[in-house]
């Protein structure tokens, strides 16, 4: 009896027909499925909530009482969106937004009296699916949101199916639509006429968490970035990567020094015209950087870049800045030369990047003083000050002590403990206590080679700040003081760092042999990373060509196709064609195969049948074998002997199962020379 009140009306209210235990299980899996990409970015306490409302409605189920009073899931509404708002701040914007979306669509589960119910709470679940794309366009995410609609789908049939059949049937009926609807979502995805802009406009905290790069350098600042292995860009280059210790990607120029931390002009969204560097323009190296959304307008490039994309201005210090923030991932082809120079300073720059606050402590300038003395150049300055890092007892460590109000004066002549943003400030402000003009460039060095794809991963944990002084007649010259203290860090990158510290082993201390030794990956390591890899690569490719299809994508594959000339409305009648086709096409293969399917028995009865259709005598719909042969038999007598042997031998296969061999031939040798007469 319960198995079928799904499908019984209460005739005396007209009401829908109720929901059976089976169809709200099969329900509660599909928004399950739905909501599971979203529990990382969900509160805890939400995901409780949803887990107690599906139990109180199973209950419910189970013991046939009444859902709870209107009232009731009132104060259940009022008490989320309270507990919501004191979460977030807001009940508007991504976060905020989708959690409220699942909040009320896990209360829709109390209330649920109807099929009208179950069938809002399913495009509710449409809904939720749609919104996990806001936090990633992964192309695992994809696929999983693939699955996920593919079980949804079932989840309507199961709902509106009259015999109940498994789940997992409907699954496959749902896979099998899915497939026969993809060759036509490829064709509009493709061809249907781009924007230049979405179609919907994003929420405003939607690019809330994005990790990126900041335009203010103090102790601890990279050191954030350096606990991510979030990946930052990638590279391709066209031809050799650089070595290791080549890839330093510049980013910020930062030549302004107060209150202990290192800024950049305030100026620094001016356009600026290009500066002009000295270079070999056989030296250039092209490449393009794929680069992760960070809600800043910072593009990285080989240090240095020689030319401008169209889309980017010209920073301060030879660098590239994108006009608005990188709210998307952004493709931009690029050129640098790893040996330019500048050869000019104006008085300006000499006077901005020599400049030092009043504020800095005697015992600084003590220091650079002493350290100027024992020179008779800048260059040898700087080799001294180098040599002071290297042999004054200086670490290299991730985490350090902290520093006071001091920091400096604290790091140079007390801890001597930091990474990379101590030792390029320390340096930086040493240079400068004695007129040299110097500045701090932050970005990247580094980056994994993916041999799956051929180019290079940067993470946010390669972050990096690194000096850079003018001399008279070399230009701005780039010195990374952290390369004499760490040169691990340099030539192998961070990780070669954590792997020596937790070996206990001092840095600096092995030769490139020993040192390759230390940080060897075993086996199963190097097949994880040849894995990871190919997921990256995979990624990648899914980034480029389906996430990053855009309007100048589209024409470049019209003109391919020979319909690069045809406007909006062209495109469209184009485009409805090619669907007609398609949609044509699948319904004749599904035609095609259903006959090719059809019981040979059937289809020799068919036979038999069309050959009394000649004589005027048609199979009436409602007609059995049997009553059929009856009248023709009534009206011709004379076939009567070969009427009723193809008649039962048919009832005997079809419908008593009675499928051997012999039977089957025999059927089909009667149907073959029966010879239907009008006499």
């Amino acid at each position: 009896m319960n198995k079928h009140r799904w499908l019984k009306f209460n005739i005396s209210t007209g009401r829908d027909p109720l929901p059976d235990q089976q169809a709200l299980i099969a329900l509660s899996l599909g928004f399950a499925l739905s909501v599971s990409p979203h529990v990382e970015y969900l509160p805890m306490w939400l995901s409780l909530f949803t887990i107690v409302l599906f139990l109180w409605r199973m209950w419910i189920m189970k013991r046939a009482i009444a859902i709870p009073m209107r009232a009731v899931r009132l104060l259940l509404l009022i008490g989320l969106c309270v507990l919501l708002y004191r979460h977030y701040g807001t009940l508007l914007g991504r976060d905020a937004g989708v959690a409220m979306l699942i909040g009320l669509s896990a209360l829709k589960f109390l209330e649920i009296r109807t099929f009208r119910d179950c069938m809002i709470v399913v495009f509710l679940c449409f809904m939720i699916v749609l919104t996990s794309f806001l936090y990633s366009q992964s192309m695992l995410l994809g696929a999983y949101m693939l699955v996920i609609v593919i079980v949804l789908t079932a989840v309507m049939q199961y709902l509106n199916h009259s015999d109940r059949s498994r789940l997992s049937v409907m699954v496959r009926r749902s896979a099998v639509l899915i497939a026969l609807a993809m060759p036509i979502g490829v064709v509009l995805f493709l061809l249907f006429p781009r924007v230049p802009i979405g179609l919907f406009g994003l929420p405003g905290d939607s690019h809330a968490g994005m990790t990126g790069m900041s335009d203010v350098i103090k102790p601890g600042s990279i050191n954030r970035l350096n606990e991510s292995d979030e990946i930052a860009f990638r590279a391709d280059i066209d031809g050799k990567a650089p070595d290791m210790k080549q890839r330093y990607w510049r980013g910020i120029v930062l030549g302004e020094y107060t209150n202990n931390s290192w800024k950049q002009n305030k100026r620094y969204l001016q356009t600026l015209r290009s500066p002009q560097p000295e270079y070999d323009p056989a030296d250039a190296l092209k490449y393009s950087v794929l680069l992760e959304p960070s809600n800043t307008r910072w593009v990285f490039s080989l240090d240095l870049p020689v030319s401008k994309p169209g889309s980017l201005r010209w920073g301060r210090g030879q660098t590239l800045i994108a006009t608005t923030p990188m709210v998307e991932r952004t493709r931009i082809d690029m050129v640098s030369v790893l040996n330019a120079r500048f050869t000019a300073l104006t008085d300006a720059e000499h006077k901005r990047y020599t400049a030092v606050p009043d504020a800095v402590e005697q015992s600084l300038g003590d220091l650079a003083n002493e350290l100027y003395q024992q020179t008779d150049n800048p260059g040898a300055y700087i080799d001294r000050v180098l040599d002071y890092f290297r042999n004054e007892g200086f670490t290299y460590t991730l985490k350090p002590p902290l520093l006071g109000k001091t920091p400096m004066r604290q790091f140079l002549l007390e801890t001597r403990k930091g990474y990379c943003e101590h030792y390029a400030s320390a340096f930086t402000l040493l240079m400068r206590l004695n007129g040299l003009p110097a500045r701090v460039i932050a970005g990247y060095q580094g980056g994994e080679w993916n041999p799956q794809g051929e180019y290079l991963i940067v993470r946010q944990s390669d972050a990096h700040a690194w000096s850079e002084v003018w001399l008279e007649n070399d230009g701005w010259v780039r010195v990374d003081p952290t390369a004499v203290v760490a040169p691990e860090r340099i030539e192998f990158g961070l990780d070669a760092i954590r792997l020596l510290a937790a070996a206990g082993q001092a840095f600096g201390s092995l030769n490139a042999e020993q040192l390759q030794a230390a940080i060897a990956r075993p086996a199963m390591q190097m097949l994880w990373n040849r894995t990871l890899w190919f997921l990256d690569d995979l990624n990648t490719s899914w980034y480029l060509w389906v996430i990053g299809y855009g309007k100048d994508e589209q024409q470049n594959l019209l003109d391919r196709l020979g319909l690069g000339s045809l406007n909006w409305t062209g495109l469209l009648i184009a485009t409805s064609l090619i669907v007609a086709l398609i949609a044509s096409l699948q319904g004749m293969l599904l035609l095609l195969s259903r006959y090719r399917r059809r019981d040979p028995v059937v289809h020799l009865y068919q036979r038999f049948c069309k050959k009394l259709e000649h004589i005027g005598m048609a199979r009436n719909l409602s007609e059995g074998p049997r009553d059929f042969a009856r009248r023709v038999m009534a009206l011709h007598p004379e076939m009567n002997e070969s009427i009723n042997e193809i008649t039962e031998l048919y009832v005997s296969i079809h419908y008593a199962d009675s499928k051997d061999a012999t039977t089957m031939l025999q059927l089909r040798a009667a149907v073959k020379s029966f010879r239907p007469t009008t006499s």
